[in-house]
């Protein structure tokens, strides 16, 4: 009987081995597992969080966008009144430049006039005035 007694306290004793490390296995399991599951919800959260900064930054770059569409219309309306200005100080340059030939030019015809050419031509230009009034 001694036998079967301590054949009893090896068989209950390597079923208590067996029990425990069923136990350290389902514990380190849920160990394990359950700390992949809190990294599976921060890496959602950080997921979620990364989403909506991504969202905050497309309303911000379409705003820029909208901006920079209003900048470049102004700059092209800024340019193009330049180029008008440009054509027109052209213009004017070129006006006073011929002004300031014609001032320093000589009239020639005055000055190959005597007192009675002129006289005779200051006549004339009376006469004719007369006749195409009457």
């Amino acid at each position: 009987m001694e036998q079967t007694d301590n054949t009893n306290k090896k068989t209950f004793i390597t079923y208590l081995e067996i029990t425990l490390v069923v136990l350290f296995l389902i514990t380190l399991g849920y160990f394990i597992f359950n700390k992949n599951n809190n990294n599976v919800d921060t890496h959602k959260n950080q997921i979620d969080s990364l989403n909506t900064d991504i969202s905050k930054l497309n309303k911000k770059i379409d705003s820029i966008k909208l901006l920079n569409t209003k900048l470049t219309f102004s700059i092209d309306s800024i340019n193009k009144k330049v180029s008008d200005n440009e054509y027109e100080l052209f213009k004017t340059k070129n006006e006073l430049d011929n002004l300031k030939k014609q001032k320093n030019e000589k009239h020639t015809y005055i000055n190959d006039l005597s007192a009675n050419g002129l006289a005779n031509d200051f006549s004339k230009y009376l006469d004719s005035k007369s006749k195409g009034s009457n």
